[in-house]
């Protein structure tokens, strides 16, 4: 058999390739193992596709991400629940408010999906801005919208009432997704001029309030506010146990996670206290974790850190007083005393143990399983 990754590290019983195959298939076997869900009532989940516009996705159909700029694939788009709070998030004159001179003209350019509905804003050199009033929560908010320069470079600030004035985006002639997390207590999303005020032409599209401490896919919304509900992708039964092995075993993963804190690449899910399974915990920490019975036996936090929205690959090795865990070709971090938890399942982007569930959000390049433990050279190896 050719090699999976360029080398020969024995033979994987598990190879989903999502970056290359933009599939659930197994490479291994040819079957489509992976069961995904997601429940849906229109068209608020969306992805980037090759050609770098925004689509949308039905109910139950597993999103394959592109970079929207090279339109290089990314894998498997796993995502939390979230919900858009801003109301018609394609922005328009009738539904947003203008103010000191500004104006909205709908319709204006082909939007970051391909469809005419982009809005041009236009800021006199005063302190305008453009407001959609809104309800949320308290806690941390993510506010994102779409902004492309009519010409040149545009400066424009993204916030609400209580906070707009921490960051000023710059942006050229091509569409750019601007970003500001900030706390809630707020009742309006904002598109506002730069500090201090000149004069300003853009595009504009795609806003989104949601709570939480990074932005997520883009939710569609018109009327009311929509929720976007979790992605769930998992692996039982016969899909399961044709191929793992339950005394010893290496797990590959690559994959960009958008969050900062508690989230999950993948958990091999026995009880909710058996269990083993890579993690980012706060402060970008990556968590190697295996509980037995509801006992931890191995804990390695810190085995690596990672920078928000970077390619992390990890393998982590599992086997009775011998597990072994390392990212990107670095350290290895190994742990001789444990034994190995029976699991039933393979759960990809999340984590359910002790009460507590994880959802991951970003993409899923590859998973790979191989039916032993690799020796520590070949775990970084593979990772580099």
């Amino acid at each position: 058999m050719s090699a999976i990754h360029g080398v020969n590290y024995g033979t994987p019983t598990l190879d989903l390739n999502f970056v290359k195959n933009k599939s659930l298939i197994d490479t291994v076997s040819g079957l489509n193992l992976v069961t995904f869900t997601r429940s849906q009532t229109a068209r608020e989940a969306t992805y980037v596709g090759a050609d770098g516009l925004i689509k949308t996705a039905i109910a139950n159909e597993p999103r394959f991400d592109h970079n929207p700029t090279t339109g290089e694939s990314l894998g498997l788009l796993v995502e939390e629940a979230r919900t858009n709070v801003v109301t018609y998030s394609v922005i328009d004159a009738t539904n947003w408010s203008t103010y000191n001179g500004s104006t909205i003209t709908a319709n204006a350019a082909t939007a970051p999906d391909g469809t005419n509905t982009a809005a041009l804003i236009t800021f006199p050199a005063v302190d305008t801005r453009v407001t959609k009033s809104l309800s949320v929560g308290a806690g941390t908010v993510t506010q994102t919208v779409w902004i492309k320069a009519v010409s040149g470079t545009v400066t424009v600030r993204v916030g609400n009432p209580s906070d707009y004035g921490g960051v000023q985006h710059t942006v050229g002639t091509t569409w750019t997704r601007v970003t500001y997390t900030t706390a809630s207590g707020s009742n309006a999303f904002g598109i506002y001029g730069s500090n201090p005020s000149t004069a300003a032409s853009f595009y504009a599209w795609g806003a989104q309030m949601e709570l939480g401490a990074f932005p997520t896919s883009y939710i569609p919304t018109t009327t009311a506010t929509v929720t976007r509900a979790a992605d769930v992708a998992s692996m039982t039964g016969a899909n399961f146990s044709s191929w793992y092995r339950q005394d010893e075993g290496t797990v590959f993963c690559q994959g960009i996670s958008n969050s900062v804190s508690n989230s999950a690449y993948w958990t091999l899910q026995g009880s909710s206290s058996n269990g083993a399974t890579v993690l980012v915990y706060p402060a970008n920490n990556l968590t190697y974790q295996v509980v037995d019975g509801g006992s931890i036996q191995v804990n390695n936090q810190s085995f690596a850190t990672y920078s928000s929205v970077a390619n992390v690959k990890t393998a982590a090795a599992i086997k009775l007083n011998n597990f072994a865990v390392v990212a990107n070709g670095g350290t290895i971090t190994s742990d001789t005393s444990g034994t190995v938890p029976a699991v039933t399942s393979f759960v990809i982007g999340n984590y359910l143990g002790g009460g507590t569930s994880y959802d991951y959000s970003g993409t899923i390049a590859r998973l790979t399983y191989y039916p032993v433990r690799l020796a520590d050279a070949q775990l970084q190896a593979l990772t580099r």
